[in-house]
């Protein structure tokens, strides 16, 4: 028996997901013996291998929202990662779902979602994201923030699209602060599919609020260099409409950055559990009506769901009031980052993991009988 992790290391969430699961996974004592890694996406040679090595006592963990009939081939039990940004799924996606033994939703909203969609309750399991406490930690904010005196910074780090709130975002901190240069508002937004033509709109855009206060911050950067540019700001803004996760947020919240965002979607997960150590922002549901978001992801008869809009004049609001009560506000993240980094640990999403494939009977219990035999029943 084998435990086939199939996926792709990148930096979009899936790829996070899997590259950080599989090295847990590597780590625990006898299971990681079990552990094959499969990258497979835009490789045929390996999805070939993955069909033929595979056998029928194998549980093979999918992270992937697009999977290929083609690998349906493949022996074994099989375990679904799903994660989406909206409340209204395709018919055809749920039903690609539906092969599975098992799926994993990293949010209880995301769970709700799939089970008004028709997927049995008892077949999903909870398996949570994490964060990466050693690179995302609060140790160095102090020194670090005091580089650059007399102003106060703003961050918004996301890809540049309609989903992260953009527009809410930009007219909400013109409202608050005009082109006061005292308060500035960084702004990373690299979109790494069709980098040069996002870029440019992103400039373009930024330009249009002719506000000098605004600056982008712009190239791909290892985890180490988001870390340095989290502690650069102090305070951190999300708006977003809709998240799988939310990566950005809980980064910048693991390294005690106080923060706004919208409360909505998979990032409840954790921010649930962070009630009044961050400010969320009023917001209303909205339906989906946004041309790329449509072109990336199928729907039933244009039918997307709702997702999230951020109250301009809230948010203007809470970044004035977080910033003139900024010492209490940095008390909140630093606990706020105290219980992301305790409560969700990318070992914690391993042994979630492992919990769910053995409460389903997926993965059978391991006895010993002897030191040095093993049998697994």
């Amino acid at each position: 028996m084998k435990i086939n992790m199939i996926g792709q290391r990148n930096l979009l969430g899936y790829g996070t997901f899997f590259a950080n699961l599989c090295d847990q996974m590597k780590r625990l004592s006898f299971l990681s013996t079990l552990v094959t890694e499969y990258s497979i996406y835009g490789d045929s040679q390996t999805a070939e291998k993955l069909v033929a090595d595979s056998s029928p006592k194998d549980i093979n963990i999918w992270f992937s929202g697009f999977l290929d009939p083609k690998l349906f081939k493949t022996k074994g039990r099989n375990v679904v990662l799903a994660m989406f940004e909206h409340d209204k799924l395709a018919t055809n996606y749920v039903k690609r779902l539906s092969f599975a033994d098992l799926v994993w939703a990293p949010s209880a909203w995301a769970k709700n979602v799939l089970v008004t969609h028709g997927l049995p309750a008892t077949k999903i399991a909870v398996v949570p994201g994490g964060v990466d406490s050693e690179i995302y930690h609060p140790h160095c904010r102090q020194w670090l923030e005091t580089q650059t005196p007399g102003k106060f910074r703003f961050l918004m780090l996301g890809k540049f699209e309609e989903r992260k709130g953009y527009k809410q975002l930009l007219d909400a901190f013109v409202k608050a602060f005009g082109k006061n240069p005292k308060v500035e508002l960084l702004i990373k937004g690299d979109y790494y599919i069709d980098m040069e033509r996002k870029a440019a709109l992103l400039l373009d855009f930024v330009k249009s609020y002719n506000a000098p206060n605004i600056r982008l911050l712009t190239g791909a950067g290892s985890p180490e260099d988001l870390f340095v540019i989290y502690n650069m700001a102090d305070a951190f803004v999300f708006p977003s409409r809709g998240e799988g996760w939310g990566l950005p947020l809980i980064e910048a919240m693991a390294t005690g950055l106080p923060t706004i965002a919208t409360n909505h979607s998979g990032q409840t997960e954790f921010l649930s559990q962070l009630g009044g150590l961050f400010m969320p922002v009023a917001h209303k549901l909205v339906p989906i009506d946004d041309p790329e978001f449509k072109q990336l992801v199928e729907s039933n008869n244009g039918d997307w769901g709702h997702w999230a809009e951020a109250d301009v004049d809230d948010l203007a609001e809470k970044m004035q009031n977080l910033m003139k009560n900024h010492q209490l506000w940095r008390r909140n993240a630093h606990l706020a980052s105290q219980v992301l980094r305790t409560s969700f640990s990318w070992a914690n999403s391993a042994h979630i993991m492992v919990e769910s494939l053995l409460n389903s009977g997926l993965l059978p219990h391991v006895r010993f009988n002897t030191p040095h035999r093993i049998t697994m029943n």
